[in-house]
């Protein structure tokens, strides 16, 4: 965990840049996985400050990615994208950008590459860990 594919909502969560300030289902997360996001997860205890500043930069208005923390995550950091995953332990590590700009929006490893990562409704309106959403929150 957190999940790197499989069975997921057919309602993704938007990955424009979109920094959630709580966790995600998963299941909304590994959709956007499929359409070439970066989903950036965090141990909220572990993370604060400065490190989270620094993961919000890699973040904060870019097509393509997402962050959120993530309970109960075994490392402080984790990135997945749709089949690879990498842990660190700081936010500082140089493996966070060679992981981003290896596997983001890759056509080899996205299988619905074209597919958008805007979501508006599911950013308004987030599901929750746990309780994934399979439409807009009505």
């Amino acid at each position: 965990t957190p999940p790197i594919g499989g069975n997921h909502s057919q309602y993704w969560a938007d990955c424009t840049g979109t920094v959630y300030p709580k966790a995600i289902a998963n299941e909304n997360a590994v959709h956007m996985l499929e359409h070439g996001a970066i989903w950036i997860t965090y141990n909220a205890d572990d993370i604060k400050g400065s490190a989270l500043t620094k993961l919000k930069s890699y973040v904060s208005g870019i097509d393509r990615m997402a962050l959120s923390p993530y309970p109960n995550l075994s490392t402080p950091i984790s990135l997945q994208a749709w089949g690879y995953q990498l842990k660190v332990s700081s936010a500082t590590d140089p493996r966070i950008a060679q992981f981003i700009s290896a596997l983001k929006y890759n056509q080899k490893t996205t299988p619905e590459y074209g597919a958008t990562c805007s979501q508006p409704t599911f950013k308004q309106h987030p599901s929750t860990f746990g309780k994934p959403l399979e439409a807009p929150a009505s």
